[in-house]
């Protein structure tokens, strides 16, 4: 099915500092809200999200890195303007550092991302449209930058690339999201696109081909081994993990799901081992999934796939639910040499409740540790929610931001010990706001929100009980008792027991065992299990009361 084309957006975002900062515009003015550092650099955008209503992505318009001195820069892609905007700002007072550097980008008016690559040069993706179908014509461009905006080369993918034998770039980057690597001196570009028409449609596929940094040649994966086919593919995402170059499509049709695609030894070997990690419900080519895939984690343990979902009960085959159903959290953990994965859910609220959870990103901000961020909405009220995750998708902290509006238009990154995203406000249209937030994460577990007029500490989150913990064993004198079961969401770090008897503290009981004593004999007993965790409140729960004989 040809994929319909997002309406644009932009985002007006005026310059000013100062503690109370306001953004004025020709309808007023608007001060920055609870969170907000700055206001920064305009930028176009088709929504306030990377996904249009829910269904499929489309590239950021903003982004952020810090040079080799430290100081912070916000990338700014301006459609009507044809252009980049690349502001620089002191990461400390935050004061602007000199005029904003403007990049043209004069004849590619299809905007595909940025990277701020491990070498020290930035990427810029970009595309034309190809209405014409013709094969030779250069339609998507990598454009590399050196330290100081200079471009220093530029690769082509002409228009009759293929990838699985569907032929043609249409229009590049048609209800899709790229994302781009470095690997050695090859940059690795996942994207999809819309094909040359087959019986008058034009369908949507993805398409991954690598650039020689070095040469400044691209070359798709087609013309060199393996792919990893998926079409409509809604989202596109890529990694290394240690020696595998893992690609993240979100499968609408061909598979209908979000597939994990595997090149073990990369670049040095080109087989591609595919995994289906989520399958949705529906008909193929429904161009709804119910679901947004926004980020991956790559680490020592693994990578974790990242992105919301309504419920998928049956899933494949069953009926597809409603885009009006609420939305959780997944974390997907996945062994990229196997496949086995888990799908961990961080938020469980109800489908037909008021309260659900927007899309997630991240940024790796330690050892082994990975901030996750996502916005929860209930009615008109919004709060920013933060994870800190390891590789294996396990949650170690959590903390809740009250009031403040999490909006996915850019990647969050990490400045010093301070992690920054550009975002607006709620129900952005037309002319909006948009500003540079920060979370300060000295400790990833007790992430501190800081703005322009006050310091915001995070509400701890709720430990929730699953299952009761209970007692077992036998309940004469002489015989042990064991607390057993129990389990809590997410999993506490500590626990704590103290035995009861007949309501009452027995004197040194802690542990999870006991030896039953004559002291007992006809008294019930029972066990308080106080569990806790670094961000959330201590929970406690008794057991069921038993009698000794």
């Amino acid at each position: 099915m040809r994929m319909r084309a997002a309406t644009s957006l932009t985002l007006t975002i005026a310059l000013a500092f100062g503690s109370l900062l306001e953004a004025t515009t020709a309808t007023g003015s608007a001060a920055v809200p609870i969170g907000g550092l700055r206001a920064v650099h305009s930028v176009s955008t088709t929504a306030t999200s990377a996904f249009n209503d829910g269904n499929w992505a489309s590239p950021d318009p903003a982004y952020v890195y810090a040079d080799s001195g430290g100081t912070l820069h916000v990338v700014t892609y301006e459609q009507q303007a044809g252009a980049l905007s690349v502001s620089a700002y002191d990461p400390v007072s935050l004061a602007r550092a000199g005029e904003p550097t403007t990049i043209s980008l004069s004849g590619w008016p299809d905007w595909g991302g940025f990277y701020a690559g491990p070498d020290g040069y930035f990427y810029v993706l970009v595309g034309r449209p190809n209405h014409n179908e013709e094969d030779s014509r250069d339609v998507v461009a990598v454009r590399r930058y050196d330290a100081g905006w200079s471009l220093v080369g530029t690769a082509y993918v002409k228009g009759g690339a293929t990838q699985g034998t569907i032929k043609g770039i249409y229009d590049p980057f048609d209800a899709a999201d790229p994302h781009m690597t470095l690997v050695g001196d090859r940059l690795v570009v996942h994207m999809a696109r819309t094909i040359y028409a087959v019986e008058g449609v034009h369908h949507q596929v993805n398409l991954t081909f690598e650039v020689n940094v070095d040469t400044m040649v691209a070359t798709t994966f087609d013309e060199l081994g393996d792919v990893s086919y998926s079409s409509h593919s809604f989202q596109q995402l890529v990694a290394m993990n240690g020696t595998n170059l893992v690609m993240v499509d979100q499968g609408d049709a061909f598979p209908r799901e979000i597939q994990l695609g595997v090149m073990a030894g990369y670049p040095d070997q080109r087989a591609v081992v595919d995994y289906d990690l989520f399958d949705f419900n529906g008909e193929e080519g429904d161009n709804f999934t119910g679901a947004s895939l926004t980020s991956l984690v790559s680490g020592p343990q693994g990578v974790v796939v990242l992105g919301n979902s309504i419920p998928q009960p049956d899933a494949p085959g069953g009926p597809l639910g409603s885009a009006d159903e609420q939305r959780n959290i997944f974390a997907i953990a996945v062994d990229p040499t196997t496949g086995a994965h888990t799908v961990n859910w961080l938020t469980d609220f109800a489908p037909d409740g008021d309260t659900g959870a927007m899309e997630p990103r991240s940024v790796q901000v330690g050892d082994d540790r990975y901030a996750v961020l996502f916005g929860v909405r209930h009615g008109r009220h919004y709060q920013l929610e933060y994870r800190l995750i390891d590789s294996a998708g396990e949650v170690l902290a959590s903390a809740s931001f009250p009031d403040v509006f999490y909006s996915t238009i850019c990647d969050p990154a990490l400045v010093g010990q301070t992690v920054y995203w550009v975002g607006d406000e709620p129900d952005a249209a037309g002319s909006a706001h948009a500003y540079l937030f920060g979370l300060d994460v000295t400790d990833p577990a007790a992430p501190v929100l800081t703005d322009t007029e006050r310091t915001i500490r995070p509400r701890p989150g709720t430990i929730r009980i699953r299952h009761k913990p209970r007692l077992e064993g036998g309940f004469l004198v002489g015989d042990y008792a064991n607390v057993v079961g129990g389990r809590w969401s997410p999993s506490p770090s500590a626990y704590h027991y103290r035995w009861y008897r007949n309501g009452h503290p027995i004197p040194g009981a802690h542990g999870t065992q006991r030896r039953i004593t004559r002291h007992d004999k006809g008294k019930r007993l029972t066990v308080k299990v106080t569990v806790s965790k670094p961000g959330y409140t201590t929970t406690s729960v008794r057991t069921k009361a038993h009698r000794v004989r």
